[in-house]
């Protein structure tokens, strides 16, 4: 059963806001090679790697490709960056997530200080899949860390790539 919500606003001023991202290079355009802030791990034994690209991406210039190798054992790495956080405070987290290659298994979950988050898994083609994800998140330190774990199963006689691209958190509220 829908339920409609009506809702009336009076305003007295123009001034618009708009939220401020606090994720440093969401979109890997800082430069063609480097993702910093960011950081990487692969887990012990995996054949993936990690790179800025500008053959494939959303929007700007770049987005980073997670390549996982064949096999792609053990066929996980995440992408972390530490973020300045108001404790309390809600937040929306959103990502783009891209597989082109149909049936490839990849998956990227989201965490903030090692909670799930949210999770998204891209179809394989050219369809960018977005994450939108509202969570009120209470922080314990005005710093949280934000990894972004790529996985990648399944058909381990093709290499495959997980591009992310556009990542943003902005406080809400």
């Amino acid at each position: 059963m829908l339920t409609a919500l009506t809702s009336t606003t009076t305003s007295t001023s123009a001034a618009t806001s708009t939220a401020t991202n606090i994720v440093v290079n969401g979109g890997f355009e800082n430069s063609s090679t480097s993702y910093s802030p960011w950081t990487i791990q692969a887990a012990a034994g995996s054949t993936a790697t990690f790179t800025v690209t500008s053959s494939y991406f959303r929007s700007g210039t770049n987005s980073f490709d997670f390549k996982f190798g064949k096999p792609a054992t053990p066929p996980d790495a995440n992408l972390t960056q530490i973020v300045n956080v108001k404790v309390g405070s809600t937040y929306r987290i959103a990502l783009f997530g891209e597989a082109p290659v149909a049936s490839s298994g990849c998956s990227a979950t989201v965490f903030l200080d090692n909670l799930l988050q949210g999770k998204i898994e891209p179809a394989g083609g050219t369809t960018w899949i977005a994450a939108n994800i509202t969570t009120t998140f209470t922080a314990t330190s005005a710093t949280a860390t934000l990894k972004i774990d790529a996985l990648c199963t399944g058909n381990a006689a093709a290499s495959k790539d997980l591009y992310i691209d556009d990542v943003t958190m902005v406080q809400i509220s």
